[in-house]
């Protein structure tokens, strides 16, 4: 049994992260940032830019919950304290931002507090009110959430935000080329059947006297 695209992907984006994430509570924020650089290197119609901003977003505020949720030991930072889980595992976005802030803000600046609430503000406008609207600004987003990632969980990813993702770039380059060749195979196709009428449509009349197929059988049978 084969794997399906989906499950090659995946894979191929467990291999490539695998020596950059290193703890288990990485894991999740970094593969969702990485599936959002993913779908925006794809590109290939608004519904991956969507998709890359939408993770994008969860991205971040994956690695804020969890940055929150860490003992001190592992974050370096004043978090882990029962106020603080309570504010993680809230639906609030701005209060885990404005948290993290509190507890980290040599890693999670005033600048960065402030980019968080703008691109999730447009978020919002994209989950409540999709349609019609297009991500701008969406490598922006990225450095930022590649920025995030790095300073409170220490994951790295700007060598994956650089290469390219070949397996899905090949991927999508291979499909198009045999959507284009299966055009032409086509286009050649109706030209064949055009001249065949054509040739019916000159020859049924003829085909109908027996003097036709006694010249048919002189020059060309004989």
């Amino acid at each position: 049994m084969t794997d399906s695209p989906i499950t090659a992907l995946t894979a191929t984006l467990d291999e490539i992260l695998r020596p950059i994430v290193t703890e288990p509570y990485q894991h999740t924020p970094a593969q969702l940032i990485a599936h959002g650089v993913q779908h925006m290197q794809q590109d290939r119609e608004n519904f991956d830019r969507h998709m890359a901003y939408l993770l994008f977003d969860i991205g971040i505020e994956s690695t804020i919950k969890t940055f929150l949720l860490l003992h001190k030991s592992e974050s370096g930072a004043a978090t882990g304290t029962g106020t603080q889980k309570d504010i993680a595992n809230s639906e609030s976005f701005f209060a885990k931002a404005e948290a993290v802030h509190k507890a980290a803000p040599d890693r999670f600046g005033a600048e960065d507090l402030r980019a968080s609430k703008h691109f999730h503000s447009i978020r919002n406008k994209l989950y409540h009110d999709g349609a019609g609207i297009i991500p701008t600004h969406l490598a922006d987003f990225a450095t930022f959430a590649l920025k995030v990632l790095k300073n409170l969980l220490a994951v790295d990813l700007e060598s994956f935000m650089q290469a390219p993702f070949r397996a899905a770039q090949e991927k999508a380059a291979e499909e198009a080329a045999l959507t284009a060749k299966a055009k032409q195979v086509k286009q050649s196709a109706d030209e064949v059947e055009r001249t065949v009428e054509e040739i019916i449509a000159v020859l049924a009349p003829r085909l109908l006297y027996p003097r036709y197929w006694k010249e048919f059988y002189d020059d060309v049978l004989r």
